[in-house]
């Protein structure tokens, strides 16, 4: 269900929002609905003490940490492994079908 809201502006301030809605070729209500939901679309979602508390108490607990190179190197040596074992499979299907082979080096 829809509810108006009547909002007082001075004669400067209903221009600026009158010209900023003909820009964007909207109705003045539409781009001050815009404007809004935008507005609180950036208002923090919980007080600073909501966060400090989840930050507190997440920082008791003991998560697995190591050297952030040595973090990525796992990471792309885990990369490489994986390209290596898709390389194993492809050579072992082309072993396993050699008619397929053949038929890929006459269609060339």
């Amino acid at each position: 269900m829809s509810k108006r809201l009547q909002v007082v502006l001075d004669s400067g301030e209903m221009s600026a929002v009158q010209e900023a809605a003909a820009r964007r070729e909207i109705s003045v209500s539409q781009y001050v609905r815009e404007v809004l939901r935008e507005a609180r679309r950036l208002e923090p979602g919980a007080s600073s003490e909501a966060k400090l508390l989840v930050v507190r108490e997440a920082a008791r607990h003991a998560f697995p940490t190591c050297d952030p190179e040595e973090m990525e190197g796992e990471i792309n040596q885990g990369y490489l492994e994986s390209q290596e074992d898709l390389e194993a499979h492809e050579d072992l299907d082309s072993h396993e079908h050699p008619d397929s082979q053949k038929h890929l080096d006459s269609d060339a």
